[in-house]
């Protein structure tokens, strides 16, 4: 779309200022779904990587359980600031 855009504006002569507001029009909506594309995949990836440390998370809780020998219940029950 940007190369057509650039072909109406190095030839003003040949083209309606209605048609131009169009094109110019059409060119924006598809910068700004890209950009939205690009947040989009940001986000995910933002998300997927929460996921993989919860995920870590855990598997190192399961693990510290079956050290301990505790049961889910007893670790839910453990205070975190050891009081």
């Amino acid at each position: 779309s940007v190369i057509e855009l650039l072909k109406d504006f190095l030839d003003p002569a040949g083209i309606d200022p209605d048609q131009l507001v169009w094109l110019i029009a059409i060119h924006l909506t598809f910068v700004v779904s890209g950009v939205l594309f690009a947040v989009m995949d940001f986000i995910a990836d933002k998300r997927a990587s929460l996921d993989i440390a919860a995920n870590k998370d855990e598997i190192m809780l399961r693990k510290l359980e079956k050290k301990l020998g505790l049961t889910p219940r007893e670790v839910a029950n453990i205070d975190p600031t050891g009081e």
